[in-house]
């Protein structure tokens, strides 16, 4: 089991390079270079891997790569990777079952108007991110 996710740091200065650059910034500070700094950890909290990116790097095209990198890395053929809603997207829950991988995605709820999980999950049909289940549920 993995926890996966990202943060940006941001630099007291107002140039950018080939790293810092100005983005998104979870902290307010759009005219200021930062980089995305992208962290997995064990479920016991212990590091496995980290990167760097482009301060300008949108969280969610991270999520590949570190995939990628650990069954590269740790030949793992069984994983769990649990992430938070800045990495849900339809593209990272299609490469994450093409890699055989179990994955636990946060979803924004806050914006919906469904308290059950019926609700929720039949939205989540809506939106197309669990198509393979359409079939399977009649009450949407």
């Amino acid at each position: 089991m993995f926890f996966y996710d990202c943060t940006t740091l941001y630099f007291e200065s107002f140039s950018e390079d080939e790293l810092r650059r100005f983005g998104y910034s979870k902290d307010n500070k759009f005219n200021q270079g930062q980089v995305l700094l992208a962290l997995l950890v064990t479920d016991e909290g212990l590091p496995v891997g980290y990167d760097l990116f482009p301060g300008n790097m949108y969280e969610g095209d991270t999520f590949e790569l570190a995939i990628k990198k650990i069954k590269e890395r740790y030949w793992l053929k069984n994983a769990v990777i649990i992430a938070d809603s800045g990495l849900l997207s339809k593209k990272n829950i299609e490469f994450t079952e093409a890699s055989g991988y179990k994955y636990i995605l946060g979803a924004r709820l806050k914006n919906w108007q469904c308290p059950s999980f019926i609700d929720i999950f039949c939205k989540l049909l809506k939106i197309n991110i669990l198509p393979k289940y359409k079939k399977n549920i009649s009450s949407c």
